[in-house]
């Protein structure tokens, strides 16, 4: 998805899928994938999605996971054919799996960054339907989280109020399965906040968010700096710029040390550092960190160019 918060609506997908994966080697690839490193994660799943050991249920789950890894590497073309294939594995007409709404689900994002809203929207509306079919409260709550993601980025803000409350509802109804969702929901929430200008609220949300990322990762965990990267902005933009600004450094040392300073990740949230460091008057050093990683940037192989330089943008303009 085109969003910074996006990371969170991954890690809550991907969390969805894990609970079903028993091979150790699609474990390892999806604790790759969320650390942030798809591109270890897709040789291993390379491997494991044509091997003739592995069930149909798990090379469909292999397929799922790669097509995410390629997708996070901006292969999109490669990703789409892994959708494809894993939801033909996953297919069992009659018989829906939450594997099989998980992929659909996955393809969805996909569908959103390629610019293709309304099969996106037919994707979730579909993966819905199987989570609701098997009374899945948690897939269903994180399904509902991403129509939410989707209305929000049409700014179609009615729509993404009603798709949070009902996602907030599956989300209390799941219980203890719902806690991998939690940094999403509240993420989702703060991204809806700071969009309808109620920064207060957003500060609040993404606080909940980050918190609930240290609960789950702990202190230095990818997703734990990218939870303060988005508190960060939110301070600064509720008139809080000292905290704003210690909130990003505290993100990008996480960022620093989970991803390194090649990362494309790291790179997006070096050049909202620097947009805090000009409002606060150092704007020699804001230039220099954002020309540097702009530069980076645009070295960097992409299908989908306007999908890495405005994920700032398109979430807090």
């Amino acid at each position: 998805m085109r969003v910074f918060a996006a990371l969170f609506l991954s890690a809550s997908s991907l969390a969805i899928l894990a609970q079903t994966t028993n091979n150790q080697s699609l474990t390892l690839a999806y604790d790759l994938i969320q650390q942030g490193r798809p591109e270890n994660a897709a040789v291993i799943l390379s491997n494991l999605a044509n091997s003739p050991t592995l069930t149909p249920s798990e090379r469909g789950r292999a397929q799922t996971l790669l097509g995410l890894a390629l997708k996070d590497q901006g292969h999109f073309h490669a990703a789409e054919q892994s959708f494809e294939t894993a939801l033909r594995l996953l297919d069992t007409p009659g018989h829906p799996t939450s594997d099989y709404a998980s992929a659909l689900d996955h393809d969805a994002g996909l569908q959103l960054l390629k610019g293709n809203v309304d099969l996106a929207r037919t994707l979730l509306n579909q993966a819905a339907g199987i989570a609701t079919q098997l009374g899945n409260h948690a897939q269903l709550a994180s399904v509902r989280l991403h129509l939410a993601g989707l209305e929000i980025q049409l700014q179609r803000f009615h729509d993404a109020r009603e798709a949070l409350q009902n996602a907030r509802a599956e989300f209390h109804l799941a219980g203890d399965s719902a806690r991998p969702i939690g940094p999403d929901l509240y993420g989702t929430s703060g991204w809806l906040a700071a969009l309808t200008h109620k920064p207060h609220q957003a500060v609040t949300d993404y606080t909940a968010a980050l918190n609930a990322c240290t609960r789950l990762y702990g202190d230095r965990h990818m997703l734990t700096g990218w939870a303060h990267m988005l508190l960060g902005h939110a301070q600064a933009a509720d008139h809080d710029l000292p905290a704003g600004l210690a909130s990003m450094q505290t993100g990008l040392a996480i960022l620093k040390e989970t991803l390194g300073t090649n990362n494309q990740r790291y790179l997006l949230s070096e050049i909202a550092y620097s947009s805090l460091l000009d409002d606060a008057g150092s704007h020699a050093e804001a230039v220099r960190i954002s020309a540097a990683a702009n530069k980076t940037l645009s070295t960097r192989p992409t299908e989908c160019p306007s999908c890495t330089t405005s994920i700032w943008e398109l979430q807090h303009r």
